[in-house]
């Protein structure tokens, strides 16, 4: 312990066990009693105790330890249902950060998001208390709890909320061990599925077409790539995060044809498209279909930053918890950022924390291998090549990521054709040449990993996703001759290329540095300009992702083409978390 004492500490006196947690049906949901006279001061999260002295409170499982912030059904590591209620320490260390720049209306910019680890192994997303400068910060950097006042209700009740400043540095302590997790194996797909088909849309901000044209558009392309009639087909599956609720699969089949077959209308975050692909793959495996069209397609406009919640100012303000994490007010710029390019910062600078060799300079080299990649495709967004230095430069949106190391929204579709080895047997020579194989497919979510809960973990379950694809192909990432990756922002495409194993673990930022993952590298990476230059219509990416990569790998891509491409793979990933990776091979002459 230090000489001084610490601003807080945690108490002595809480009970062993506490009160059982309230379910999801229980009055309140974790919401307190409030008395007759309010009381003074009100904890911006029940997790926060104020007395006897400031300090944070997890829900520990009593099977396993894995440590919760919000209220339980069950463990999200072992299943367990029993918790009991522990104190968290009030120390610890700096693992990433993000300054945020832009965030939604009425939250002020700019502020420190942080990950803090605490001496106790505790993963706690907050804000950090310093100059919101980079400058100001290391990793990793000691810091302590510390609480300030965040507004008054209109009953005069003060909202308490909490952050960490930086403290002196203490000796090291040694962390609690994080079990191994292991995946399982993944089967082998039982029918050879083929791309038969396969057309895409310009990305862009379209004003005289709506959605149901976009993806109109893209299915009849795929169509007349197929030589195929929609009387042939027997499925449609159609990812829209933003229309699924809409019915859209069945509205494109009432403008290209109302055959009367099976509809699916899918959402699953910006991995919508790939799990619309895999939707229409496993009908095939499973019989029921022998031709399935898999289409993805969003409306996005300027929709602006996404995963923000701006804070409301309604008339009358009274501070009561609600939700799973007993909040009194939004917690979004207060503790930490539930935007997107901070979020994926803090990715990065978690990646930065284990590996100090990796700098702004390696992430910017992301950008201005997409945007350079971007002039060289037509059907991308933006096709303009960027300087390092002008990336560098460009307006700070969360650091590490500056605008032109963001992804735009915009309005675009994608669509394939997917068809069974049988049926496929039984085309002409031509249909036959030009099938594309897709030798894997994979969709996983998140494992339970510590300080997932603080942070989204977008690593493991990408790491997971790559090994069953290359076990369910027989590739490895050797043999990869290009590879289209979710590069929603820099950072994210830095972090993946160890993900999917293009590099050795700690390698990224040599691998940029090397130049391999430029379009005349070892292993070229998001030659389409990626979604930084390409765009990003969340539905339509993941379904986009392997119309390049197939048109590669038929040969097809113009001024852009990957010589003599054989193998290829896409790799899609949404917060909350799931992940898709698909293998493409080339059809034998």
């Amino acid at each position: 312990m230090p000489a001084e004492a610490p601003l807080t500490k945690s108490p002595e006196t809480l009970p062993e066990t506490p009160p059982a947690i309230p379910s999801a049906a229980s009055p309140g949901n974790l919401a307190r009693d409030l008395p007759a006279d309010p009381p003074k001061r009100v904890p911006l999260v029940t997790y926060l105790a104020l007395e006897p002295e400031p300090h944070l409170l997890a829900w520990e499982c009593a099977v396993c330890s894995a440590r919760f912030f919000d209220r339980r059904n069950a463990c999200a590591a072992c299943g367990g249902a029993s918790f009991v209620r522990k104190p968290v320490s009030t120390t610890g260390e700096l693992r990433a950060f993000s300054v945020v720049h832009r965030a939604a209306k009425r939250i002020k910019v700019p502020f420190v998001a942080a990950l803090v680890e605490a001496d106790d192994g505790t993963m706690i997303r907050s804000n950090l208390l310093v100059e919101p400068t980079p400058e100001a910060i290391s990793l990793p950097m000691p810091v302590r709890l510390v609480t300030y006042a965040v507004g008054t209700d209109s009953r005069g009740s003060e909202c308490v909320a909490f952050g960490f400043e930086p403290r002196e540095a203490e000796e090291p302590r040694e962390r609690g061990a994080q079990r191994e997790r292991n995946h399982s194996q993944r089967r082998r797909m039982s029918e050879d599925i083929w791309i038969l088909g396969a057309s895409m849309t310009p990305f862009a901000r379209s004003e005289e077409l709506d959605v149901v044209d976009l993806a109109c558009e893209a299915v009849s392309g795929a169509l007349r790539d197929a030589e195929a009639q929609m009387t042939d087909v027997d499925v449609i599956a159609c990812g829209s995060l933003y229309g699924a609720s809409n019915s859209l699969a069945q509205q494109i089949l009432k403008q290209v044809g109302q055959t009367g077959i099976p509809a699916y209308n899918v959402a699953n975050a910006c991995a919508t498209g790939a799990t619309a692909v895999r939707t229409a793959a496993m009908a095939i495996r499973a019989g029921e279909a022998g031709l399935a069209l898999a289409v993805g397609v969003e409306k996005m406009g300027k929709m602006g930053l996404l995963g923000g919640g701006s804070r409301r100012s309604p008339k009358e303000v009274v501070y009561e918890p609600s939700g799973r994490y007993g909040s009194v007010m939004s917690i979004d710029g207060i503790l930490g950022t539930n935007t997107m390019p901070g979020v994926f910062a803090q990715a990065g600078m978690r990646y930065v924390h284990d590996h100090p060799e990796v700098g702004f300079e390696h992430f910017a080299k992301v950008a201005y291998k997409n945007h350079k990649h971007s002039t060289l495709n037509p059907l991308a967004q933006y096709q303009k090549e960027f300087s390092l230095e002008e990336i560098k430069e460009s307006p700070m949106v969360a650091y590490l990521n500056t605008l032109l190391m963001c992804c735009p929204t915009g309005d675009g579709a994608a669509a394939l054709l997917l068809i069974g080895e049988e049926r496929l047997a039984s085309l002409s020579p031509s249909q036959r040449r030009r099938a594309v194989k897709v030798s894997a497919s994979v969709l996983v979510t998140d494992p339970y990993e510590p300080g997932s809960q603080a942070l989204p973990d977008v690593n493991t379950l990408t790491r997971n996703a790559a090994a069953a694809a290359y076990e369910q192909s027989g590739a490895g990432p050797e043999d990869l001759d290009l590879v289209e990756l979710h590069d929603c922002f820099a950072t994210a495409e830095l972090l993946h290329y160890e993900n999917l194993q293009l590099c050795p673990s700690g390698g990224a930022g040599e691998f940029i540095d090397s130049g391999k993952p430029f379009r005349d590298g070892q292993t070229p990476v998001n030659v389409s300009g990626g979604l930084i230059s390409k765009g990003h219509p969340i539905g339509a990416t993941g379904v986009a992702n392997l119309f390049e990569v197939a048109t590669h790998l038929r040969g097809e891509a113009g001024e852009r083409q990957i010589p003599g491409a054989k193998v290829g793979l896409t790799h899609v990933i949404g917060l909350g978390s799931t992940c898709a990776v698909h293998v493409l091979e080339r059809a034998a002459a």
